[in-house]
């Protein structure tokens, strides 16, 4: 699991031109030579310039225009208060197949004009991609979970949709962009947090894409987020895309997704591409861009042998994620009243109250603070025991439910899945670190998926969004299009999986 180590109408035109006032010879018929007109050749009712007269106009078949796009209006009411969308209605109707994705609510935040959406841009670091004006809406849909005891009280996610005022010419498939690890608390969630959307799902609508931004199921809404559940994410993930397009007319666009996500986002972009064979999800996934991914695709229990590592290296980012972890699977399969179980007794009331109250940041500051080392995160019994049952060995309680929980969890590849995926890698990431990329570039392969690689050698964990966001659009545009596929200049190789 390497749990602390990271945190993964084809037209041809016939043109004949003459040249205005220029002299034409005309060559006498040799006497007996056949002189009927060859096949093409103008006649009286089919001038030199091409034209056809109109007495054979109606004879002749001419392709049809295109229809005109459908126009990206907005058809759905949209006046609920922004407050408001995170709140259950009452007597919701019980969760079923049929409802994911069905929306529930929407609101308008903000109309941006183009330059507006530039500033924002340069704002996050971001100067390549051109931009048009966007309008921006909250929203709130159903959405299936997993992994909870009892889940239909918790089946509403809200997220952020992105709509271009000027499409993307050709093709115009959904995006879902995918966020990272924010923390488990209502006031992290990031549809409440305006900045949050400059550098990832931002840019994808300034170049022309409807784009939605989930914020996972129980992230502002009532419940836990299923942090470390792939499949949970993954639900929400997908359910964004179906919810997004009942914003506007049946038509207005095509059935192709394209999934991207940073981090945690980039696992759970890579959760619904292998689970959109079975999902029935919001169209066809052609497309896949994680970026830095946390992904378990492998149960290891090495680093539960470490107790004693400390908890302050890469930022303290893995020992918060590791708390992040415990907590929302004790919380979903147990109840809220059991979130802390998995803490030792002696530090589980400062974890408690530091999870639920503070964000990702400020997280990775105070987890250290509390519990130096990771012996201090997770009771040592459910340590011991998870490890015999990841190690083969006697699985007995409390590891035993959590072991099974972590493997039914795993979203693995799928070989009847899109095999376009661009995979974007930091080495200087300590977060995810390359070997864990290494890992789901492997466990793709094995599937026979063979993904574009961008291994950017100077970024990190937290820059690698930003330094690689105009490529990805690029080689998207690609995907869409059919044309040759951009690379990453001066990608660098990553380290065996290990």
């Amino acid at each position: 699991m390497c749990v602390w180590s990271s945190a993964a109408c084809l037209l041809l035109a016939c043109a004949s031109e003459s040249t205005p006032g220029a002299e034409v010879d005309v060559i006498p018929e040799p006497p007996g030579e056949d002189v009927s007109v060859p096949d093409g050749a103008p006649t009286p009712d089919t001038p030199i310039d091409g034209t056809v007269s109109p007495d054979l106009a109606a004879n002749v078949d001419v392709p049809a225009a295109p229809p005109p796009p459908v126009p990206l209006d907005v058809v759905v009411d949209c006046s609920t208060a922004l407050a408001a969308i995170y709140d259950t209605p009452p007597n919701l109707p019980a969760m079923s197949p049929a409802r994911r994705g069905e929306l529930v609510a929407c609101g308008l935040e903000e109309e941006l004009t183009a330059d507006s959406v530039t500033l924002r841009l340069k704002s996050a670091g971001i100067h390549d991609v051109p931009a048009t004006g966007v309008t921006i809406y909250r929203i709130s849909y159903r959405t299936q979970r997993h992994g909870l005891i009892d889940p239909e009280p918790y089946t509403l996610g809200t997220a952020w949709a992105f709509v271009p005022e000027v499409p993307r010419a050709g093709e115009r498939p959904v995006v879902i962009a995918a966020h990272g690890t924010v923390g488990l608390a209502d006031s992290c969630t990031p549809s409440k947090w305006a900045f949050v959307a400059n550098g990832l799902p931002l840019p994808w609508a300034a170049a022309g894409y409807v784009t939605v931004a989930p914020d996972y199921a129980g992230m502002g809404t009532a419940g836990t987020q299923g942090y470390g559940d792939a499949r949970d994410t993954g639900y929400s993930t997908l359910d964004s895309g179906r919810a997004i397009r009942h914003l506007f007319a049946q038509d207005a666009l095509s059935d192709k997704v394209v999934v991207l996500g940073h981090s945690q986002g980039g696992g759970a972009a890579l959760s619904a591409h292998a689970l959109d064979h079975q999902y029935e999800g919001p169209g066809e996934v052609v497309a896949v861009v994680p970026f830095a991914p946390g992904l378990v695709v492998k149960l290891s229990s090495t680093n539960l042998k470490f107790p004693l590592f400390g908890t302050g290296f890469a930022g303290g980012v893995p020992a918060a994620v590791f708390a992040l972890q415990l907590y929302a699977y004790h919380a979903n399969t147990l109840g809220p009243a059991s979130a802390g179980d998995g803490y030792p007794a002696l530090f589980r009331q400062a974890l408690l109250g530091l999870v639920e109250s503070q964000c990702i940041f400020s997280l990775a500051a105070s987890v250290p603070a509390v519990a130096p080392v990771f012996g201090n995160i997770i009771d040592e019994t459910l340590r011991l025991t998870l490890i015999d049952c990841m190690d083969g060995l006697a699985c007995v309680e409390p590891g035993k439910s959590y072991y099974e929980y972590l493997v039914a969890s795993i979203a693995a590849p799928h070989p009847d899945a899109a095999p376009n995926v661009f995979l974007v890698q930091g080495s200087n990431d300590t977060v995810v670190n390359p070997k864990a990329a290494a890992c789901i570039r492997d466990s793709l392969q094995s599937v026979g998926i063979a993904a574009d690689m961008c291994v950017d050698g100077p970024a990190d964990h937290f820059d690698v969004v930003i330094r690689n966001t105009a490529k990805a659009i690029e080689w998207v545009g690609a995907v869409l299009d059919g044309t040759e596929r951009p690379t990453c200049e001066n990608t660098t190789p990553l380290p065996p999986c290990e």
